[in-house]
């Protein structure tokens, strides 16, 4: 079958298909371009190991560019009385708690797996992550590991809820990189982040949802001796409005500070604040055949500041995201959209060479039972 009718038979699935806002997924929180702290969804039991405990029965395949994964998550093995287990596959090792954005450089394309699991105790809830990458070579030419930082991390979380109105996430990530190339080594530099966030009903149908960050990404290495750290703090805000039956509207703000140093090549130093970004999101089930989401993050106050012989600028400014999910019988499809799908969509969809961007970049199947 030719790419032609594999993209017309998925244009006519989008159009005939049910689909159902309830199971999240990384390609819903990209179509969203909300970071998936301030919405609840399945995508961030990484980030925060005790929401594992509220999710159900799942499994998952993430269809990325060079970035794909499958997981599964398993409250009911033993019956549940050993809590709630969570699998994941990766195809390259994610960002320290599952989020990109944080600055951590790390990077592993060796394989790489999550192991989480999550417990009810009480008056609280407890999860656990671990997470591994590793990859060497040895072949009497080249011994090491070329300069991929292979990761042994741990993370810890807690959830409490406080009351009937409000519930709390705190989590710890530890992650300990080591690499080996020829006679440069790192022989375990550490990476952690700390973050908490809370939730709360402020109205029937509005959720204050607030989150702090801190964290620090050791780069360096032992011999030849090199200082290389990228640490930071982020701090926001977000409300989520439920509107109608099945929609939801998120506008938010989002404080954040990075100070990347290095002196391999002298001394570096460059340091970037937003005082704030701004974002907002909607998600629409336009009717019963079609869910759309759009939404846009835009810089407010962003200032920089180079020290120490560097001269870096970034590129900030304003984005713009956008996704659909279907229901094709138990699987439930989200894609996050190319950019230019909305400009050209016949030619997206019919393949044409000069079409902007890739019709889907970014696609999520979830079964949940």
């Amino acid at each position: 079958m030719n790419k032609l009718n594999l993209r017309l038979i998925f244009a006519a699935a989008m159009l005939v298909a049910i689909p159902v806002i309830a199971n999240a997924s990384q390609s819903r929180i990209e179509g969203l371009g909300v970071n998936g702290d301030f919405v609840k969804d399945y995508s961030s039991i990484n980030g925060w190991p005790s929401t594992v405990n509220g999710v159900g029965s799942l499994a998952y395949v993430e269809l990325g560019n060079g970035a794909g994964q499958m997981g599964a998550v398993l409250p009911n093995l033993w019956d549940g009385k050993f809590g709630v287990w969570s699998v994941q596959l990766n195809e390259v090792a994610p960002a320290l708690g599952g989020y990109e954005g944080l600055g951590d450089p790390n990077f592993n394309p060796s394989q790489q797996y999550d192991i989480t699991w999550g417990k009810k105790l009480s008056s609280m809830t407890l999860g656990i992550n671990l997470n591994r990458s590793f990859w060497s070579i040895d072949n009497n030419t080249t011994k090491g590991s070329e300069a991929f930082r292979n990761a042994s991390g741990l993370g810890i979380g807690l959830s409490f809820n406080t009351n009937e109105r409000t519930n709390a996430d705190v989590a710890l990530h530890y992650s300990k990189r080591t690499f080996t190339v020829g006679n440069n080594t790192d022989n375990g530099n550490a990476s952690y982040l700390l973050q908490g966030r809370m939730m709360y009903k402020w109205q029937p149908t509005v959720t204050i949802v607030p989150v702090i960050k801190f964290y620090s990404f050791d780069n360096g290495q032992k011999n030849p001796s090199v200082n290389s750290t990228v640490a930071g703090w982020s701090a926001g805000l977000a409300g989520n409005w439920a509107l109608g039956s099945n929609d939801l509207f998120v506008f938010g703000v989002n404080f954040d500070q990075n100070t990347v140093e290095d002196n391999s090549d002298g001394n570096y130093k460059h340091q970037s604040n937003n005082s704030p970004a701004a974002f907002m999101a909607l998600e629409s089930q336009v009717n019963n055949w079609l869910t759309l989401r759009f939404g846009v993050n835009k810089d407010v106050f962003h200032s920089e500041k180079n020290t120490a012989g560097s001269t870096d600028r970034l590129s900030t400014g304003y984005s713009l995201s956008t996704g659909a999910g279907v229901k094709v019988g138990a699987l439930q499809f989200d894609a996050t959209l190319g950019d230019g799908f909305y400009n050209t969509p016949v030619a997206n969809i019919m393949g044409n060479q000069h079409a902007t961007d890739d019709l889907f970049s970014h696609v999520t199947a979830t079964y949940a039972w």
